[in-house]
């Protein structure tokens, strides 16, 4: 596959972690995972595909920032994961991640987006930890 998009554009990322207490863990996991980027921008921002199957998507709405949740639903302020943020490209955005197991958001701060993920179909990274964290405990030991 030739890539027309600048080499710093991340074009697999992966939205791992721990959801809240009162969020289902389970209910959440069919949605957290590998998502590849995809050549067609939606409200002028990049979007994204959930590897496995194409029922989720990741993009950016001016007023929520970027969301997760049905394909069906791209473009629109809706869905199961936000992250409020005016920035157009997901690598620049901060800030913690919001979930809505009951209609209300949730600040969901154990998610995090991890980026150059090795492309694949699938990776296996979901309640996995990362490298930086098994070398933070290796420190820890350590010292």
């Amino acid at each position: 596959r030739s890539h027309s998009m600048s080499d710093e554009d991340e074009t697999t990322i992966a939205l791992v972690g721990e959801l809240p207490r009162s969020a289902n863990q389970e209910a959440y996991e069919s949605i957290l995972g590998v998502y590849n980027r995809r050549s067609e921008l939606v409200n002028g921002a990049p979007s994204y595909v959930k590897a496995s199957g194409e029922r989720y998507m990741l993009w950016h709405v001016s007023v929520w920032g970027w969301c997760v949740g049905f394909a069906s639903d791209k473009g629109k302020p809706r869905g199961y994961i936000r992250l409020s943020s005016d920035k157009k490209r997901l690598e620049d955005a901060i800030g913690t991640w919001q979930v809505s197991p009951r209609g209300s958001w949730l600040d969901a701060p154990g998610l995090r987006l991890l980026r150059h993920v090795p492309p694949a179909d699938e990776v296996s990274v979901v309640g996995e930890r990362t490298r930086d964290q098994k070398d933070a405990e290796g420190r820890k030991r350590a010292i």
